[in-house]
């Protein structure tokens, strides 16, 4: 009887667990990224006017 709770455990890590963590994960990773861009595209532009236009 443990054995199957240990198949229902492995079962609910590959199923549930893994790709909610992927998908949490890749949207951190996201915003990480388009806060980097964007504070370097502000620093690299700054006075443009088109920047005004992005919020």
């Amino acid at each position: 009887m443990a054995s199957m709770f240990g198949v229902f455990l492995v079962v609910f890590v590959l199923l549930v667990v893994i790709p909610v963590g992927a998908i949490v994960s890749g949207g951190v990773v996201a915003a990480i990224i388009g806060w980097v861009l964007r504070s370097n595209a502000e620093q690299t532009h700054e006075g443009s006017e088109l920047i005004e236009t992005n919020y």
